[in-house]
């Protein structure tokens, strides 16, 4: 994880390690809406939501036994 400094005022004068947890809350054909924390430890320290609109082609979809083989792939690579 990354490291920070604090703005000043704060008893601990170090860096501070950090998370961000994004997500992306819903997608349609052309936008999508995303969220994300900033969090210290335990305590959140900002947020953050917005709306993007896709632009270009949106990739093709997988289906069927495409879909099977992929989830297959990325199991062998650990991936969930």
């Amino acid at each position: 994880m990354p490291d920070i400094d604090r703005p000043g005022g704060h008893a601990a004068d170090k860096p501070a390690t950090f998370e961000a947890r994004c997500r992306v809350v819903r997608r349609t054909r052309s936008l999508m809406f995303a969220s994300a924390e900033l969090v210290v430890g335990a305590r959140v320290i900002a947020t953050a939501k917005g709306v993007w609109k896709a632009l270009g082609e949106r990739p093709a979809r997988a289906t069927g036994a495409v879909t099977s083989q992929i989830m297959a792939a990325r199991a062998d690579e650990g991936i969930e």
